[in-house]
């Protein structure tokens, strides 16, 4: 049965580990002052936490937690726009991009759900990559990542509200 309790900001606060505190306060406060809402359920790893645009109400991004730690979901609409960012994010970044599932529908229309709004395709050095839209820009948290998760966000959310 789903839980319908309501849970909030600060509980979602203590699942996050102190050297990534900084990162998700930072963003919040960012978000929050854009106007973006906050959503916050539990899952079976812990709470997961969305953003919403105060508009469209379409989900920017989701930090999620997993057995590896917590990770972070963008949902990079408007990629196209910053191409030259998300083609320059360094290796690592990369190699875990890398690791997710190619989208069956930019291989093959017909292969995915027609309600599918399909993933991404970018270049990166010499590599194409065609990522599914829910694996492609989930990246962990930490200290390396941060700056990069930082300007992607600042990134996605100047196109969304242009």
């Amino acid at each position: 049965m789903p839980d319908k309790e309501k849970h909030t900001f600060d509980q979602f606060l203590t699942d996050v580990s102190p050297d990534n505190l900084p990162f998700v306060l930072e963003a919040h406060e960012n978000l929050s002052q854009k106007g973006y809402r906050t959503k916050v359920a539990l899952a079976k790893n812990g709470y997961v936490l969305s953003y919403l645009h105060p508009k469209t109400k379409k989900t920017l991004l989701n930090y999620v937690f997993r057995k590896s730690g917590m990770l972070l979901r963008l949902y990079g609409d408007h990629y196209e726009s910053y191409l030259d960012l998300v083609g320059s994010l360094p290796g690592p970044i990369l190699t875990q991009i890398g690791k997710h599932p190619d989208c069956k529908r930019l291989l093959d229309p017909l292969a995915c759900s027609s309600r599918c709004p399909m993933g991404y395709a970018f270049m990166a050095g010499d590599t194409l990559y065609r990522k599914c839209r829910y694996g492609c820009f989930l990246l962990p948290v930490n200290g390396e990542t941060a700056p990069h998760l930082r300007a992607l966000i600042e990134r996605e959310t100047r196109a969304r509200d242009a």
